[in-house]
């Protein structure tokens, strides 16, 4: 089965970002996998890149997070 999906499009972004990104979630959790859409407002996609320079931002704690499920997710179906 699919991992765990994580999509970020910035509140900033086009309609069409914004609607590509719905869909793959949709899509996502119609095949039965968990996805999250995190919409961060006031950014663009520059903004978001430039965030993940920082450890501390609230982007890479999303990140880091949506990692340990999958981690976590494959040590539990592996056992």
């Amino acid at each position: 089965a699919p991992g765990p999906l994580l999509l970020v499009v910035a509140a900033d972004e086009s309609a069409e970002f914004h609607r590509q990104s719905r869909d793959m979630a949709a899509f996502w959790q119609s095949i039965g996998a968990p996805a999250e859409l995190v919409v961060p407002p006031g950014l663009d996609h520059f903004d978001v890149v430039n965030q993940l320079r920082d450890p501390d931002c609230e982007l890479v704690g999303l990140q880091l997070r949506h990692m340990q499920q999958c981690f976590d997710r494959r040590s539990t179906s592996a056992g």
